[in-house]
């Protein structure tokens, strides 16, 4: 609701909700990081639904950090509605790898997000669990998705899972695009010969040791 008590839409009422860094759970910055293991030194990464941009601060220096959501948080933020079909379409033309951690929860058709995602990524990074049990809990939740039935949709999109990595609540799925071709390849690699790609600076030095400290202390913290 807003300050009058009127419902807002539930679009709104994301944006509103996912604009609060206090919106975002700690447990999700360290899950960032462990998902970033699995991401290879050099990729290009589109991280969709990036919030507060954690898994930029994991990411090994030499990977290309692609941050999408609805929320323009940093400069470099390519804004989408996913739920309303505007897709980060430049991101996603330049990326190895499409990231959406505890994105899917929050998608009224995740089949029509990976049926987009087949025609430009080579592989995708989902972070998921099973919501069909309690699918009322949250208002801002999308259909119920079953970690069977998101296997389901990866595979008849045409992206075969190769990994599937059990983390706290999540299971942390790798897949690759089967539907990737030379003529793909091609496409990539022209549109990311006129993308100008954000340059490190010292100032993300000390970001990046700021959030992986963080994820150290609260570690620790919870032995």
């Amino acid at each position: 609701m807003d300050s009058d008590g009127l419902m807002l839409p539930r679009s709104a009422a994301a944006f509103t909700h996912w604009s609060s860094p206090s919106s975002y759970n700690r447990g999700w910055t360290e899950r960032a990081r462990f998902a970033a293991r699995m991401i290879q030194p050099n990729d290009w990464v589109c991280d969709l639904g990036c919030g507060p941009q954690a898994l930029r601060w994991f990411l090994p220096r030499r990977a290309v950090y692609l941050p999408a959501d609805l929320k323009r948080w940093t400069e470099d933020t390519e804004v989408c509605d996913l739920n309303s079909g505007v897709m980060p379409r430049r991101s996603l033309e330049v990326c190895d790898v499409c990231a959406m951690l505890g994105l899917v929860t929050y998608l009224d058709e995740p089949e029509g997000l990976f049926r987009e995602l087949a025609g430009t990524v080579e592989r995708v990074l989902v972070s998921h669990f099973d919501t069909t049990a309690a699918h009322e809990s949250n208002p801002l939740w999308g259909r119920a998705t079953s970690l069977e039935e998101l296997g389901d949709i990866l595979n008849a999109s045409g992206f075969r899972v190769i990994e599937r990595v059990p983390y706290r609540s999540w299971v942390l799925m790798r897949a690759v695009n089967e539907k990737f071709d030379d003529d793909t390849r091609l496409r990539r690699a022209t549109a990311r010969s006129t993308f100008q790609t954000r340059v490190w600076s010292l100032s993300d030095e000390w970001q990046r040791a700021i959030w992986r400290m963080r994820t150290t202390i609260s570690r620790g913290g919870s032995k």
